[in-house]
């Protein structure tokens, strides 16, 4: 027991001095965040209490029409800047979001060392041969000889991706397949019936709860049920501000299965429904990564470009990934 906890003890440090660096990060950006929150509160106290008092006090040897005159210019000064709050606000809930994901990835990997270690630890004490439980990472999808050529991003037909690298996991068996086919045929209005009576994921509310609802399957690594609540909500809320974050995570879900080209089409189509969302440089990094996972080395360099020249102030850790990524590719 003594030697497995000595064997144990580096991967428990690792992973906690892998987590410290994001939780003092996502706490740095939240006060930041509130102190200019506070700032904003005092701004706007103060602004009351001088329109309460019959105007806004002018500059020295100003008159007081000059000054009453100020208070609209002032309003439209603390409007602004609520307005930029609101972006900051949106930029900081989706760094918080990456590092809760990061940290659930970084969560999956720890119980899979712990795992390998404790039965590598087994076999030392019994004189077996080791072997390991981790479980092997999940094969590269192939591309079909003669596929479409290299183009430019945002002309990727959806044809141009491989047609047979769908994963196991996600296709029904054949008898399963036929039995779904046969209920469907078996009256005229098949079809529309089984539309009718598709299931329900996201629970009532409005759709800032149900965003949440579908992130909290993602951050408890429900990537199946994941996958159905962010598509559903996409459905739902087309129109809604979170749809461009909701479409990340739902490429997110499939890419962290293995499943490539059903990522590059969601993350294709997401970037392509909205190039200014807040998750675009996201979402260009992620098209290129599975891209390049499904060795479309051409493609998967043009998303990188694209990323590099229309977001010149990429933070520091889209930025690093990037820098790989190409380094990986090949890119010139």
């Amino acid at each position: 027991m003594t030697i497995r906890k000595i064997f144990g003890l580096p991967v428990l440090l690792a992973a906690l001095l892998a987590a410290a660096p994001v939780h003092a990060q996502s706490d740095e950006m939240l006060k930041q965040v509130l102190d200019k929150l506070q700032r904003l509160e005092r701004d706007i106290r103060t602004l009351n209490l001088q329109v309460s008092r019959g105007g806004v006090e002018g500059t020295e040897g100003g008159s007081e029409g000059e000054g009453v005159s100020s208070a609209p210019n002032a309003m439209a000064r603390i409007a602004v800047r609520v307005t930029d709050m609101e972006d900051e606000l949106r930029a900081v809930t989706g760094r918080v979001e990456n590092m809760s994901f990061e940290i659930v990835q970084m969560k999956e990997l720890l119980e899979r060392m712990n795992s390998d270690i404790d039965l590598r630890l087994r076999a030392m004490e019994s004189g077996a041969p080791a072997v390991s439980a981790a479980p092997s990472p999940p094969g590269v999808q192939k591309v079909l000889p003669g596929a479409a050529p290299s183009g430019t991003l945002g002309t990727i037909p959806v044809k141009a991706l491989p047609d047979d690298a769908t994963d196991e996991a996600s296709a029904p068996s054949p008898s399963r397949a036929s039995q779904q086919a046969a209920s469907v045929s078996a009256s005229p209005s098949g079809i529309a019936a089984q539309q009718l009576k598709k299931p329900t994921v996201l629970p009532e509310g409005s759709a800032k709860d149900r965003y949440k609802f579908s992130f909290g399957l993602l951050r408890r690594a429900d990537y199946a049920g994941a996958e159905l609540a962010f598509e559903e909500f996409i459905e739902l809320h087309s129109d809604d501000p979170l749809v461009g974050n909701a479409r990340y995570w739902l490429g997110e879900s499939h890419y962290v299965r293995g499943q490539y080209v059903k990522a590059a089409e969601v993350f294709l189509a997401g970037y392509q429904a909205d190039p200014s969302s807040q998750k675009a440089p996201d979402t260009l990094l992620k098209l290129g990564m599975s891209l390049l996972n499904l060795d479309k080395k051409a493609q998967a360099c043009a998303s990188f470009e694209k990323l590099a020249t229309d977001f010149t102030d990429l933070s520091g850790n889209i930025a690093s990934k990037l820098a790989a990524e190409k380094k990986r590719a090949g890119c010139e």
